[in-house]
């Protein structure tokens, strides 16, 4: 059965995806590439979609990829938000997930939110050390580890991630080499404490005026 989602207003958009409230089940959200996102890697990547079978689809081949890892590496994924089916939509084929959210029951903040509203507290703190703890241990490929990819969730004291999963380029490097990709983790890593703590400052600085 296909759900319709252009009569539904998105709860968030990004550069690649709009994420929908699944219609039938309160628990879950739909995620869906917009259409813009495809014209724009077609034209990056023209040469080399010949070479593929499912081109416009390459995103989210990689995102399932690094679930299906997760999954294989650890008994418990706790931090990086669960896949739980594929659904079509009328907007395109939607990846099911299940919602992270607040103790009211809405949508999690994101890091970026805590850190804007001056919200970023000491268990902000040891939950985010915890965090990237685990990415450095693992072999988990991620290629975008913002201040927007984390959101908070409230019920389990822990940061999640929500997108920026897998390679950028067609082939990746980091999936043959374990130390090259640990490195580039630890890059991230160290790249979004640096921005936490530019948030915070930029936060206590707002508040003092």
């Amino acid at each position: 059965m296909r759900l319709t989602l252009s009569t539904q207003t998105p709860l968030a958009s990004g550069g690649e995806k709009e994420v929908y409230q699944h219609l039938e089940v309160e628990k879950l959200l739909i995620k869906v590439w917009r259409p813009r996102y495809f014209e724009r890697l077609k034209g990056q990547r023209a040469m080399f979609s010949p070479l593929r079978r499912l081109p416009k689809y390459t995103g989210c081949l990689k995102e399932l990829s690094e679930h299906l890892y997760i999954r294989d590496w650890e008994e418990e994924n706790r931090f990086v938000q669960n896949i739980v089916g594929i659904v079509d939509t009328d907007l395109g084929v939607g990846v099911v997930v299940e919602k992270v959210s607040r103790v009211n029951g809405q949508l999690a903040q994101s890091l970026n939110e805590l850190l804007a509203n001056g919200q970023y507290r000491p268990v902000h703190e040891k939950a985010m050390a915890e965090l990237l703890s685990w990415l450095r241990s693992t072999g988990l490929i991620i290629r975008d580890l913002n201040t927007r990819n984390l959101v908070w969730d409230e019920l389990d004291n822990r940061f999640v991630i929500i997108d920026g999963l897998g390679g950028k380029a067609c082939f990746s490097f980091r999936s043959l080499c374990r130390w090259y990709n640990k490195r580039s983790n630890n890059k991230r890593a160290n790249k979004l404490l640096v921005r936490i703590e530019r948030g915070k400052q930029k936060a206590q600085i707002m508040l003092a005026q």
